[in-house]
């Protein structure tokens, strides 16, 4: 038994130390200029026609998505945070800010995060989606996107 805790204990140590020593780059959307620091290994998809961000995927489960659209109705923080919350389960956690809000849950086994600016111009969008069974993995991960994302401005 102990041997085995021993061993687990070794995985997530190299686990941690693998994503602290992850080469980060900065995606900076150019229609709207949303960004967000990216892990480098991740690889992003064919971007869409409208140009309006991209979504990556570190091929382990975790996927990323960094967008942004015109606030064409003039959807208020609370207006986006309630039309959010409408197709998600019970959140786990939320947070909200002056121009932003977070919502975290689970979903299917996999945890989601939504981190959205809400500006009068523009809606800014993060969404990050993993395995539950990788949330240790994955934390400090999310944290750096997190705390990386900015709105758009163009």
């Amino acid at each position: 038994m102990l041997k085995a805790i021993m061993v687990l204990a070794i995985v997530f140590a190299y686990a941690e130390n693998s994503i602290a020593q992850e080469i980060w780059g900065r995606y900076c959307n150019a229609r709207f200029g949303q960004c967000a620091d990216v892990p480098r290994s991740y690889k992003s998809d064919p971007p869409p026609a409208n140009g309006d961000g991209l979504i990556f995927r570190d091929g382990k489960g975790m996927v990323v998505v960094i967008s942004a659209m015109y606030n064409a109705s003039d959807s208020s923080l609370t207006d986006e945070k309630n039309d959010t919350l409408k197709d998600l389960p019970k959140p786990t956690y939320q947070a909200d800010g002056g121009n932003w809000f977070i919502i975290s849950g689970v979903r299917d086994g996999k945890i989601f995060y939504i981190k959205k600016f809400v500006t009068a111009d523009h809606i800014s969008t993060l969404w990050i989606e993993y395995p539950g069974a990788n949330k240790e993995l994955y934390d400090a991960t999310l944290s750096r996107l997190s705390k990386s994302f900015t709105p758009a401005h163009n």
